[in-house]
């Protein structure tokens, strides 16, 4: 039996290993034999959904002969909505929703601010904040009474709290892992890559969060010890460069940039990314929408849905035609430009006003080739997309234009955008950690699921987050031999005399 002991897996007390993984590939190598003389194979199960990147093509390959509806039904019996969503079914609410079942949650819901908090409702608004929990970041208690994501102060990385979770809970004992449950109670993602768990550092980490994701401050005396964050407002220039196979480069953060100390005056909005899932707008919440988009200094807009699909109206049009301007309430918006030539998506540029302030450009990314329910049919197309959306992000960032989150909806708000969002997320800690660190995939749509709802609603969705997260991989594995290759032609080019 493969047992969890003092944070290492072994076999009935024999080597100890850090991963599952890595255990199991070890007796790959040196199977166990009885005393009878039989050979024991030990295989990975379909339940073990941390695996390393660079092992992305055996995992999918495995899954593809079943464990693909497996493990979505898995993780559809384990998220079940646990938190209250009594904003939603207030009778004042309910024409705000495009779908009755469709709510979001208390805790993590956007609440508007400049509104008249005489009129019941007035702050309502369909649309949660998603964020993934940083490394050294304290167990969040999202219990269904409190309003906000509020702090505790703990000194244990999520790993770490993970553990502690494991050893108390007869169910994670069983699994050899954190079990449903427990990663939906705390909302964290492990990391493979820790230094405060490697090093078993001593000091105290401290992470606050306060009511809204966009006004807290973070103090850098009390984050020692924790292991480097990926920022989205990069200091360095974005690279946009096309690899091999068409796929181009995510923008990236310098290695200084990772590990130098944090600044006393960033907000958390600025140090870690985070997203606005939102449903596609209905005509009476147009002005709604576009007080979060003002609210939250949001400047980059995704779009996953048509106006209309299948003859049904899945989001109004909350934008003028090009050279063309609207007023929404105290929202006015001008249509500058509209570039249609791209080959999957519709990009916009708005001038933007709200009760007469100063306006602010808004690029909106309107991605149109992915159907309801459905996918793409090519994971390359997202990638891009993916790609052009951060590009634009980090160079607002480095513009000094301080760039709220990014704003992503389709129609309900949960399929599309959940993919979208838990895709980028992958790619992103991959950027980080490179193609030896522990993802989970699994888990980590457990985690986003905890903050809205239903987030990658399909198993065709399930499905395509593997794919895109696989077909991102082996470009950088092949990029990477690309590169290999061509500093040796560059070396025997030097010999020759």
């Amino acid at each position: 039996m493969i047992r969890w002991q003092d944070n290492k897996y072994d076999v009935g007390g024999g080597e100890p290993f850090n991963t599952l993984s890595e255990l199991i590939e070890h007796y790959k190598r040196n199977p166990m034999v009885e005393t009878c003389g039989t050979v024991v194979h030990l295989r990975q199960p379909f339940n073990a959904t941390r695996i390393t990147a660079a092992g992305i093509n055996a995992r999918v390959e495995q899954l593809v002969k079943g464990g693909f509806w497996e493990e979505f039904e898995a993780l559809q019996q384990g998220s079940r909505d646990i938190f209250s969503r009594n904003e939603g079914y207030k009778l004042e609410n309910r024409n705000k929703n495009r779908y009755r079942n469709i709510l979001p949650y208390d805790h993590t819901r956007v609440k508007l601010i400049d509104v008249d908090h005489s009129v019941a409702g007035a702050e309502y608004i369909n649309a949660n904040y998603i964020r993934l929990p940083t490394d050294g970041e304290q167990s969040i208690n999202m219990n269904a009474s409190q309003e906000s994501l509020n702090a505790m102060m703990v000194t244990s990385c999520p790993a770490c709290t993970a553990v502690q979770m494991q050893k108390n809970c007869p169910n994670c004992q069983i699994l050899n892992k954190t079990c449903v449950q427990c990663a939906v109670k705390t909302a964290t993602m492990p990391y493979s890559n820790c230094v405060t768990c490697s090093k078993k550092s001593e000091n105290s980490g401290k992470h606050k969060r306060s009511e809204s994701l966009t006004n807290t401050v973070l103090n850098a005396s009390n984050l020692n010890g924790l292991c480097a964050v990926r920022s989205t407002n990069n200091t360095t220039a974005p690279i946009h460069n096309t690899g091999s196979n068409g796929i181009a480069t995510r923008p990236s953060l310098g290695g200084n940039v990772l590990h130098k100390k944090l600044s006393s005056d960033l907000t958390e909005r600025e140090m870690f990314k985070t997203y606005i899932a939102t449903q596609g707008c209905l005509a009476n919440t147009i002005t709604d929408f576009w007080n979060m988009i003002w609210q939250e200094n949001t400047r980059v807009i995704v779009m996953t849905t048509k106006e209309f699909e299948r003859e049904k109206n899945k989001c109004a049009k909350y934008w003028p035609d090009e050279g063309q301007t609207k007023q929404f309430g105290p929202a006015k918006i001008q249509c500058v430009s509209e570039n249609s030539s791209l080959r999957d998506y519709t990009l916009r540029e708005f001038l933007f006003s709200w009760r007469d302030q100063p306006e602010r450009r808004i690029y909106h990314y309107h991605f149109q080739v992915w159907p309801d329910h459905g996918v793409p049919t090519d994971p390359g197309c997202v990638l891009n997309f993916l790609q052009d959306v951060n590009t634009k992000q980090s160079q607002l960032t480095q513009a000094g234009e301080k760039p709220g989150p990014i704003c992503v909806h389709c129609s309900a708000g949960i399929g599309r955008t959940g993919t979208f969002i838990v895709i980028d997320m992958i790619l992103d800690q991959i950027d980080k950690h490179g193609l030896d660190t522990e993802i989970d995939i699994q888990r980590t749509i457990q985690m986003v699921r905890s903050q809205r709802s239903g987030l990658v609603q399909t198993e065709a969705q399930y499905k395509f987050v593997y794919y895109a997260v696989q077909h991102y991989i082996q470009t950088l594995i092949q990029r990477k031999r690309a590169e290999e290759q061509s500093i040796q032609v560059g070396r025997e080019y030097t010999n020759i005399k």
